[in-house]
């Protein structure tokens, strides 16, 4: 089972993208969980490599 099936995110809001995600409308929906998790997953090798977060990713680190 896959950590996404696990936590059983919820359905992402807008318009469907590729692969079934959704364009973000407005700053709220980029910085939202659902966001957040998408740029975990995403890019969880360069996150994991500079210990990084995706909130820290958002927000600048320094």
């Amino acid at each position: 089972m896959s950590l996404a099936a696990a936590s059983n995110p919820p359905k992402p809001k807008g318009e469907a993208g590729p692969r079934g995600t959704a364009h973000c409308r407005n700053i709220d929906d980029v910085y939202g969980l659902e966001s957040r998790r998408l740029i975990g997953r995403v890019l969880a090798p360069y996150l994991d490599e500079m210990w990084l977060t995706p909130i820290e990713l958002l927000h600048g680190y320094e």
